[in-house]
């Protein structure tokens, strides 16, 4: 059964955020707080979430299918299993989030923030590379704190790495070389 917005709203302002299963297609949700809730398994198919704040939500299994999430903090949500398809994650922050067996085609990633994600292994690579977190998406590189595009990493100079970090230099001789040829095997 479908939840009224006034029934979700008591829900929230309660504090008790178990929405487990919930009916919450197309619900109005910009700019709620939503840290920490149980949404495992929810239907948000086509929700306004934007600007939200999911961080550590349980998302495990919901459908998010064509839901706006332009700009939500999802930062350390539990985002396994669920069906991101056709999601709009423009600026979202994905710091930390589970994709592991997420459904992403078609979601637009743009400018979201994935350092520190578990990738869902097809479209979000995450490797461990010695010191640093790599996370690969797109045609974008997360490597420990700094993102950037694929090019702009390949292209440093050993200079610019020692400006980014200066124990980096090391790392870049033994790495760089790997992720040039795990980019290469993705094409």
């Amino acid at each position: 059964m479908k939840m009224t917005q006034a029934e979700l709203d008591k829900i929230i302002a309660a504090g008790h955020v178990d929405l487990r299963r919930a009916d919450l297609r197309r619900a109005d949700l910009r700019h709620v707080d939503l840290r920490r809730a149980d949404l495992r398994d929810a239907d948000l198919r086509r929700a306004d979430l934007r600007g939200a704040d999911l961080s550590h939500a349980k998302l495990r299994g919901a459908n998010l299918i064509d839901a706006n999430l332009r700009h939500a903090y999802l930062i350390h949500a539990e985002l396994n299993e669920a069906d991101l398809g056709f999601a709009d994650l423009r600026g979202a922050n994905l710091r930390g989030a589970n994709l592991r067996y997420a459904e992403l085609s078609e979601a637009n990633l743009s400018r979201a923030d994935l350092q520190y994600s578990m990738g869902d292994g097809r479209r979000i690579k995450t490797l461990h590379c010695g010191m640093y977190h790599v996370v690969m998406w797109d045609d974008c590189m997360a490597i420990g704190c700094t993102s950037k595009s694929v090019d702009e990493w390949l292209g440093l100079s050993e200079d610019d790495i020692h400006r980014i970090d200066r124990y980096a230099v090391k790392w870049a001789k033994t790495w760089k070389p790997i992720l040039e040829m795990i980019l290469k095997a993705e094409v």
